[in-house]
């Protein structure tokens, strides 16, 4: 669907009114991923395309990066 389940977020949205912080970890890459960040109204950086490297939406750049050395 594109989309996260209304329930999952009711949930996550439960765990942020107690005070506990929620990220976006995903195999996707950032511009693929951002519907999603976009729809829980994260803040925090995400963690993108297997944990290759760290986005963060607000400033527009890669925190990290440590992909895969080619052989």
């Amino acid at each position: 669907e594109n989309r996260i389940h209304e329930e999952t977020v009711s949930v996550l949205n439960q765990c942020r009114a107690r005070g506990l912080q929620v990220v976006l970890v995903t195999g996707r890459h950032h511009v693929a991923a951002y519907p999603y960040y976009h729809q829980l109204e994260l803040d925090l950086p995400a963690l993108c395309c297997n944990g290759t490297y760290a986005y963060d939406y607000q400033a527009r750049n890669a925190l990290f990066s440590n992909p895969l050395e080619k052989n």
